[in-house]
């Protein structure tokens, strides 16, 4: 049996126009010189709008064009078992997220693979995959997932430009956050409750991001982007009523791994469009 502090616990660690005194006469004007006073200061006035450039107004919505950067994305999975179809792994998948793992499953190179956790580098995942395998004699491994970065140019209102490259910044943000919340669970550094807390402030700034992308309306980067935030937002919100450290963290990782695999796809479908 995989034992849930056992997993857990093996995981490692982030805004006076000064106006002129004009000395005036005592002498009483007539009235040809108050209405020659008169239309003598008009022209002026009227001369001096003529002569003030009259600035052009920015359309609502202008175009801009303008590159975003997309880091590359790589992470390294434990594999707690690879089954030849989709049912049996679903099975083994909802009983190791029970015990902290994410249970979250995979098709990788020809089988369904239940994967337990995502690490930086593959040397963390292998470390804990040879554990799991020794101590839980279970047939875990490990492999990395990845691909490489890409710019793109993005013509669209600013309002527009910018929820791209800040939805994506905040997602990145806040798949790091999650593995750091769930290795702060597993270690009892906090409680269950605080867990939840932090899961919904993830969710919160998720949304805000996501909520800001849906209103440009956008093309398929930003659909696919935005459909990646819907579902880990959908993700995290089920944590609310989960009550166990264990179901926790099997759901802060599953939710990091979907997140992080579908940064991937994205990365891959922007590649494979630029060659």
């Amino acid at each position: 049996m995989l034992q849930n502090r056992d997993f857990r616990n093996s995981i490692q660690e982030t805004e006076l126009i000064e106006m002129q005194k004009v000395r005036v006469r005592r002498d009483r004007p007539n009235g040809i010189t108050w209405a020659f006073a008169l239309a003598v200061t008009m022209l002026f006035v009227y001369l001096a709008t003529l002569a003030i450039p009259e600035k052009d107004a920015e359309p609502v919505g202008a175009q801009i064009t303008r590159g975003i950067q997309l880091e590359p994305v790589s992470a390294a999975f434990v594999s707690l078992g690879a089954y030849p179809d989709a049912l049996n792994a679903r099975v083994a998948a909802a009983e190791f997220m029970q015990r902290g793992a994410a249970g979250f499953v995979l098709m990788h190179e020809g089988k369904y693979h239940v994967l337990g956790a995502a690490y930086q580098d593959l040397a963390s995942a292998k470390f804990q995959a040879d554990a799991l395998s020794t101590r839980e004699k279970l047939p875990a491994a490990a492999f990395t997932i990845g691909e490489d970065g890409a710019k793109i140019r993005v013509t669209a209102p600013e309002f527009a430009v910018n929820a791209i490259a800040n939805a994506e910044s905040a997602l990145r943000i806040q798949l790091g956050q999650l593995g750091a919340i769930a290795d702060r669970l597993d270690r009892n550094q906090i409680t269950a409750s605080q867990a939840r807390t932090l899961a919904a402030v993830a969710h919160s700034e998720l949304h805000r991001a996501e909520t800001a992308l849906e209103s440009t309306a956008g093309n398929a980067l930003c659909q696919t982007l935005c459909a990646n935030l819907i579902a880990i937002e959908f993700s995290l919100q089920s944590i609310q009523s989960l009550e166990t450290a264990a179901e926790i963290s099997g759901r802060l990782r599953f939710s990091q791994i979907q997140g992080l695999l579908g940064e991937i796809e994205l990365l891959k479908s922007v590649n494979s469009s630029a060659k």
